[in-house]
Order: C-alpha cells, then sequence, then structure tokens
C-alpha cells in the first residue's frame, strides 16, 4: 500500500488560515455552486407563467351608480362608463336583493377588479336611488351553436383578486368561489393569443349547473348556445358535450 503523502495539504480547524491550495478549491467550489444557484433561479423565473395585468383596489371602496342588469347568475351594473360584474365579499355572490333588482337604479360602495378590459365590483353596501321602473332591457341576442376549448374559472380570482387566478394551482380555489356564487366564466385563447370571456349559465340561462364545477381548472371540450348579454357574451352549455382536451 502507498504511504500517504505527508506534502498534502492538510487543515487544522484551529489555525487561521487554510493552506493555499485547499482555499483555491474551496473558493472555486463555492464560486461554482453560486453560479449554479443563481442560473436555477432565473430558469425558474423565465418558465413561469406571466403574471398577468389584473389589479384588486383593496381598501380604496368607491362609490358608483347605474342601472341593474341582471341576467342568471351574472348581476351587473351599467352606467355610462362601464358594465361592472359583481360579485359579493370573500368568496360569495353579490347580495340576493341587489341580483333580483334588475331595472332599478342603484348606488353601490364596492371595491374595483379589473383585468383583460374587464371590471368587476366586490359589493360591500348599496341602496336604491330610484324607484324600481321595470324598464325593457333586452334578454339577450343568440348568436348560434358553438364548441369551443376554453378553461371554467371564478371571475373574481382570475380577473385581479388573485394570481394565479386560473389553472390547476388554482383549481380549489375556484371550485369554492363557483359553490359561493361567484359567477362563472369561460376563458377561450385562440392560436394569436386572443381571449374571449364568456360567463357560463345553466342551459336556461340561471343559476351555473353544479356538476360544472369540477371541470374548473383545465382545459376542456364544452359546446352551447351563444348569448349576447350587454358588453357580456354568454354560453349556455350543453352538459353532455364536456370531455377533457388533451394536448
Amino acid at each position: 500500500m502507498k504511504p500517504p503523502d505527508s506534502d498534502a495539504p492538510f487543515y487544522v480547524g484551529y489555525h487561521a488560515r487554510a493552506p493555499r491550495e485547499l482555499a483555491r478549491t474551496m473558493r472555486r467550489t463555492v464560486a461554482l455552486l453560486g453560479g449554479l444557484v443563481i442560473g436555477a433561479a432565473l430558469l425558474t423565473a423565465w418558465a413561469l407563467p406571466v403574471p398577468g395585468e389584473g389589479m384588486f383596489e383593496f381598501g380604496r371602496p368607491r362609490a358608483i351608480s347605474g342601472i341593474i342588469r341582471s341576467q342568471g347568475a351574472a348581476p351587473r351594473l351599467k352606467n355610462e362608463d362601464a358594465e361592472y360584474l359583481l360579485v359579493g365579499l370573500g368568496k360569495h355572490r353579490a347580495p340576493v336583493e341587489l341580483c333580483s333588482a334588475r331595472g332599478s337604479e342603484v348606488e353601490l360602495s364596492g371595491t374595483l377588479i379589473s383585468g383583460e378590459g374587464r371590471r368587476l365590483l366586490e359589493v360591500s353596501s348599496w341602496r336604491p336611488t330610484r324607484k324600481r321602473s321595470e324598464p325593457s332591457l333586452a334578454s339577450g341576442v343568440s348568436l348560434g351553436r358553438v364548441e369551443l376549448i376554453g378553461e371554467i374559472v371564478d371571475s373574481k380570482c382570475y380577473f385581479g383578486v388573485m394570481n394565479p387566478g386560473e389553472g390547476n394551482l388554482h383549481r380549489a380555489c375556484a371550485e369554492l368561489c363557483l359553490r359561493g356564487g361567484i359567477p362563472a366564466v369561460l376563458v377561450v385563447k385562440d392560436r394569436a393569443g386572443q381571449v374571449a370571456h364568456l360567463l357560463l349559465t345553466d342551459p336556461s340561462g340561471s343559476e351555473l349547473n353544479p356538476s360544472l364545477l369540477a371541470w374548473a381548472g383545465a382545459p376542456l371540450h364544452i359546446a352551447g348556445e351563444v348569448i349576447r348579454e350587454g358588453d357580456w357574451l354568454a354560453l349556455r352549455p350543453e352538459l353532455g358535450s364536456l370531455r377533457w382536451f388533451r394536448r
């Protein structure tokens, strides 16, 4: 057996300095590991999805007036500036009394949620400003039957309250929000990156069918009738058409 090299560098803990050769090797090792850590961090950041432009003005409520449009599961407030989809506090729908005040002029206090050209209001309080007059509001115009590939999301989180507000990471939260009555939206993206948002109801145009909750958070095939309701499109799905989309 070859005897150990007595001249090889050896570090003794109580010495002030390590041998020069060992110190050089340690510096190189630390530099290499540091570079690998930085590279891994940059690669991870590059691979993450783009956060998006959603905004939630938490803690800054505003007063907004308009007329209530209430079509099924998606109440909205319409005024000269925009058409606001209405949601409640937390994972809850807008107040039931407000949803049933179709055609009434009201003043809301709420927090703005905005993203992808859409505006929502998280309603904290409201009051009627004029006696309900039952104006003639269009019930919607049918645009025919379509077959689409998209993802079911809860509108409140998707448009600005959560990030990400879509995909498998958000699936459990989306299901809770939808169970609480937050309006469901089908998000459809074409190959050019253009996005369309369709409110989801049941085939009669009222509350979302509970069987759709399990389909949130992943791409799926879906077919149904598209209805134009004010500034929004709505999809009345054919439940038998749903199936997972596999890329």
